[in-house]
Order: structure tokens, then C-alpha cells, then sequence
């Protein structure tokens, strides 16, 4: 049986991440995958869901972020 991804619950965010980017992709849901990256780059370690996501979140946001300013 394969383990669970601890990116498959809902997470729950009020701000900018739950609107659509202008690619009309969810930022959130581009968070979501990006920790998943993370995760299995660990070699699908649990424990680490929090930091993954935190993670993520940085480098997606830093990301648009700089795509907006050029």
C-alpha cells in the first residue's frame, strides 16, 4: 500500500494564495505541488508536511512576485 501524501487534505488559506495568478492556475495549487516536489524529494519522508508547505509557499510567491515587477 502506497503511503499518503500530506498534501491531499484541504488546507485552508483566506489571502492571496486561494485567488487565481494570471495564468488562471490557483496559487495555491501551485503551492500544493511544489511541496509535493519537495516531498517526494525527500524520498516521500513524513513529518515535514508543515516546512514543505512553507517551503513552497516562498519560493511560489517570490516567484510571482518577481514575474510582477518585470
Amino acid at each position: 500500500m502506497k503511503n499518503p501524501s500530506p498534501f491531499n487534505s484541504a488546507q485552508t488559506h483566506k489571502d492571496e494564495r486561494s485567488l487565481p495568478d494570471r495564468d488562471g492556475v490557483a496559487l495555491r495549487e501551485k503551492i500544493r505541488e511544489r511541496a509535493y516536489q519537495l516531498y517526494e524529494q525527500r524520498g516521500r519522508d513524513h513529518g515535514h508536511d508543515r516546512e514543505d508547505w512553507a517551503r513552497a509557499e516562498e519560493e511560489v510567491l517570490d516567484k510571482q512576485r518577481l514575474a510582477k515587477a518585470a
